[in-house]
C-alpha cells in the first residue's frame, strides 16, 4: 500500500506541475494512473 500511495503522489505532483505551466506533458498519461491509485486504495471495493 505504501508504495501505491507514494506512485499516486509522485502522479499527481506531476498533474499539478503541469497545470501550472511550471512543467510540460502530456496530462492523461499522468492523470489516468493518479485516479486509478486513487479510487484502488482511497475506495477499495469491499468483499460482498
Amino acid at each position: 500500500m505504501h508504495s501505491e500511495v507514494t506512485g499516486r503522489v509522485a502522479a499527481d505532483r506531476t498533474v499539478r506541475r503541469t497545470e501550472s505551466g511550471r512543467s510540460t506533458g502530456p496530462l492523461d498519461k499522468w492523470r489516468k494512473p493518479r485516479d486509478a491509485i486513487h479510487a484502488d486504495v482511497c475506495c477499495p471495493r469491499r468483499p460482498a
